[in-house]
């Protein structure tokens, strides 16, 4: 049994787990459904660690497919499937950044999650010219970017955006 995963969009698949032979067989279990030996159905849990890339918010959408290879496996059950870290891909593009305060004299505090921290943030004017860019070092980052005054829009790397009027 292999487990393979990618991206989406992405055209090829990686290995993401895979067991053979024994690797599947779980103490105890020995009930086919062809005859019953006497044995009761048992489960065994695996975990299935996502590429770090993949989980930094940037994706938005990932695909995971179960393969049935070299004939073992052809009696495994697979039944709630867990991946730690695949709700921050979506949950992490919904969370807006903070600003305070907002609306200020062009000084705030720009508040993210800890996920985001190494994250780039960037900065756009009414026109949506980038007028700054930086990254992220903290959950808390003070800006001061000296910029007039106006409507800005922020942007950090996964996260959704937020609009900055300095006064």
């Amino acid at each position: 049994m292999t487990a393979w995963g990618r991206p989406g969009g992405a055209s090829e698949w990686t290995v993401l787990w895979s067991a053979y032979g024994e690797e599947l067989s779980v103490d105890g279990c020995y009930t086919w459904f062809w005859y019953d030996t006497g044995g009761t159905i048992q489960w065994d849990n695996h975990s299935i660690e996502l590429p770090t890339d993949w989980t930094g918010g940037a994706e938005t959408c990932l695909e995971v497919a179960f393969v049935n290879e070299g004939g073992y496996g052809n009696h495994t059950g697979i039944d709630n499937v867990n991946i730690p870290r695949a709700n921050d891909v979506f949950e992490q593009a919904m969370v807006r950044p903070q600003l305070f305060p907002n609306p200020n004299n062009g000084r705030c505090d720009l508040i993210v999650p800890a996920q985001s921290v190494g994250a780039i943030y960037r900065l756009y004017d009414s026109a949506g010219r980038e007028v700054a860019w930086g990254r992220l070092t903290q959950p808390r980052t003070e800006l001061d970017l000296g910029l007039p005054a106006g409507v800005y829009h922020l942007q950090v790397e996964g996260m959704g955006g937020v609009k900055w009027a300095i006064r």
